[in-house]
């Protein structure tokens, strides 16, 4: 019996009679099995139909496509010829020359298979097995996840072939029994069993990819993390670090996700050689080594939220022998803080770990606690508002002065909008510190108790003029401001410490502040006015121009600030800074400060980007003139530049060269050269840096590295982030 029509549809249900062997093969729940075809042929006596011409076969969620299918209703099995595609559940395509398979479409032989997974990774095979639908062994076969070359016979930039690969849907397993791993066609590493999740996989337990490099401190660096994907919510990951001049560390992260927050908790520990800290005796010794960092935060409800940053090292020069860390400071911190509308309330403790080599530990104070409370009314009579804010610090040393401070202060703030847009806020404050002392401020010394008390009232009253026009294509604002502050003197007693306000620094962005010091211990005294000229301008592609440039000017004398801060005599230097953004290709920073009489330079710094992404230079310098307000002697006259440039050579290819040079001292600090690949299915990053600086066992020294990144099967090689990329 043949039938004909174009897009002609049978449909076989349980009740079917002329196929009543693929009717009692459905399994409950699976439904009909829907054919459509444009020519169908049904050979009753040997039970064999026969369709013809863009053949459609559906069974439950899988899918049959071909030119040609003849099914045998005895044996219950399909035979599909020409341009076979097999649509699997989860989205995966199979497709063949000759396909064998069940009338459920779940077992079957393949020949000259080609497979469609996740993210347009290929996998293809001379001939496969399909079992139970879940579960595809194919032979002499070969996996990519690279674009298909235009040329025919062109390999894929890297594959992976194998005399037998599996792809287990149920695991999410793709494994492969004698591998060979080939760039361009050629093979370059051989395994006789190698195993990856399939591209569908986001995360789960396993082995990460390696990382490799030279240092040398260290020698060849090897590490083998392992991650253990414990529950949706946590995981935990080892990473062995294995190294030929220090034997093995071992680091490890733990990373949990609650309902009410998340917290990490990691670090690492090894037994190598660390360097006494005395000047005169750098001999080593084989000690444990090792740190613990983590960071948390949760939710308490009622807008309270806690946490807090843990970072703590064996010694000083661990974390930069290892590369795990080059900060000089460590920051531990437990918290509690809760933000209401205008107002905040925070509760914190601090501990510092210094790692420079001058630094000690005994001297380093932590706090314990630190309360700050910020309250705010709401806007009142003409838009005004009370404000009120306190702080209370308990500072304690193992060896020295222990110092507690009440500080709160507390005002009226009115803003207004004058008849020709100017715009004015007058504040008017008091504020009282309270200290109770066990030591001698003067030298740190825990010797001797004493109490000390301040009132510093202060009136400031701010006033800018914004003028807004259109020109050259720009929006232009020109913008005078100036800042009335109105204070009493003798509010810095010697007998009262400081704890945070030991590094001043005049410049542009605290030029209108009521008082330049960044903490509380130490106040700007006496009545003065600040002026300055803004001009900004955004244009209509984008363009941005703003500039400021200004000076104060004190009512009294005031020794208070050292030399060469900027801040002695009546009048201050003059401070300013330039930002520049004409186009894309341009993006520009220039801060100043500039001596009051003679108008030199006695700080710059510059930043600037020059060039499109295809050649792009950049430059930071800066330079600083002795300044004894800094606390940090060695900060304190510094001229250094860091310049690099970055060319992309096409086809994904970029090389970047940077140096960074201390002009001051006429050496070298560090040179580093990078290169990157990119590749639709590779990354490729190298660099190698050269390090000039030494600190005692983390000295100078040169560092290789590679990161090379497989699509869907994760990275091999090492950190690469100090080369830019």
């Amino acid at each position: 019996m043949v039938r004909d029509g174009f897009a002609l549809i049978f449909i076989f249900t349980m009740t079917s009679l002329a196929i009543p062997a693929m009717s009692q093969s459905l399994k409950p729940g699976e439904g009909p099995v829907l054919m459509l075809a444009e020519r169908v042929d049904v050979d009753e006596p040997r039970q064999v139909v026969t369709a013809i011409g863009d053949v459609e076969i559906t069974r439950g969620n899988r899918r049959l496509l071909a030119d040609k299918v003849r099914y045998y209703q005895a044996e219950d099995r399909i035979e599909a010829v020409g341009n076979v595609t097999l649509l699997e559940p989860g989205g995966q395509a199979i497709y063949a020359d000759l396909l064998e398979i069940s009338g459920d479409l779940k077992d079957g032989v393949i020949e000259e298979l080609r497979a469609r997974l996740d993210k347009d990774s290929r996998l293809a095979a001379t001939s496969a097995r399909l079992i139970d639908g879940t579960r595809t062994e194919m032979d002499q076969a070969v996996y990519s996840p690279c674009p298909v070359c235009e040329e025919e016979e062109a390999s894929p930039l890297w594959q992976i072939t194998a005399s037998k690969v599996t792809h287990d849907e149920e695991t999410k397993d793709v494994t492969y029994n004698h591998a060979f791993f080939e760039f361009h066609g050629v093979p370059v590493f051989y395994t006789p069993y190698f195993s990856h999740p399939d591209p569908s996989v986001d995360r789960r337990s396993g082995f990460l990819s390696p990382s490799f490099g030279t240092d040398t401190e260290l020698g060849f660096v090897l590490e083998t993390p392992y991650h253990f994907a414990l529950a949706p919510n946590y995981d935990v990951t080892l990473s062995p670090i294995i190294t030929t001049q220090e034997g093995v560390a071992l680091a490890g992260e733990f990373r949990h996700r609650l309902r009410n927050g998340r917290y990490n908790l990691g670090g690492s520990i090894t037994r190598g050689s660390e360097p006494e800290n005395d000047n005169d005796d750098q001999a080593t010794r084989d000690e444990f080594r090792g740190h613990v960092e983590g960071d948390g935060k949760f939710a308490l409800g009622g807008g309270w939220d806690w946490g807090y940053n843990l970072f703590v090292a064996s010694d000083d020069t661990y974390l930069s022998r290892y590369d795990f860390s080059d900060l000089n400071i460590l920051e531990n911190r437990l918290f509690i803080e809760k933000t209401s509308g205008r107002n905040y309330y925070a509760a914190n403790t601090y501990a510092f770990q210094g790692l420079r080599e001058a630094d000690d530990q005994g001297l380093i104070p932590f706090a314990l606690p630190l309360l700050d409370v910020e309250l705010s009314s709401k806007p009142m009579i003409w838009g005004s508002r009370f404000f009120l804010d306190s702080s209370l610090l308990a500072l304690n040393r193992t060896d020295g002065l222990d110092t507690r401070r009440l500080s709160t202060t507390g005002g009226w703030e009115l803003p207004w909008l004058g008849r020709l847009g100017d715009q004015y806020r007058l504040s008017l404050s008091l504020r009282g510190d309270y200290y109770d002392l066990d030591g001698d401020p003067d030298t740190l010394s825990d010797e001797g108790r004493r109490t000390e008390g301040r009132l510093i009232p202060r009136a400031t009253l701010d006033w800018n003029w914004p003028w807004v026009g259109e020109t050259l294509g720009l929006t232009p604002v020109i913008e005078p401001i100036s800042s009335l502050t109105l204070a009493p003197t003798g509010l810095n007693d010697d007998d009262i410490p400081n704890e945070d306000s030991l590094d001043l620094e005049f410049d542009d962005t605290n030029l209108f502040e009521e008082s330049r010091f960044p903490g509380l211990d130490q106040v700007e005294e006496g009545s003065r006015v600040s002026y300055g000229l803004r001009f900004a301008g955004i244009g209509d592609r984008g363009e941005v121009v703003n500039t400021l440039f200004g000076q104060s000017f004190r009512f009294q004398k005031d020794d208070q600030f050292d030399a060469d801060s900027g801040l002695d005599g009546r009048f201050t230097d003059y401070v300013g800074r330039i930002e520049l953004t004409p186009a894309d290709w341009l993006r520009a920073r220039y801060r100043f400060r500039l001596d009051r009489d003679s108008l030199e330079p006695v700080r710059n710094e510059v930043r600037a980007t020059l060039g499109p992404s295809s050649l792009r230079f950049d430059v930071n310098y800066l330079s600083l003139e002795d300044d004894p307000s800094v606390s940090e002697e060695e900060f304190r006259a510094r001229e250094e530049i860091t310049a690099g440039v970055q060319l992309g050579l096409g086809s994904g290819l970029t090389v970047r060269a940077q140096t960074r040079r201390d002009l001051k001292a006429d050496r070298t600090v560090a040179n580093t050269y990078g290169l990157i690949y990119r590749h639709p299915c590779l990354v490729l990053i190298a660099g190698v840096e050269r390090l000039f600086t030494e600190n005692r066992d983390a000295g100078d020294g040169t560092t290789i590295s590679l990161r090379l990144t497989f699509q869907n099967l994760g990275e091999v090689g090492g950190e690469t982030s100090a080369f830019g990329f």
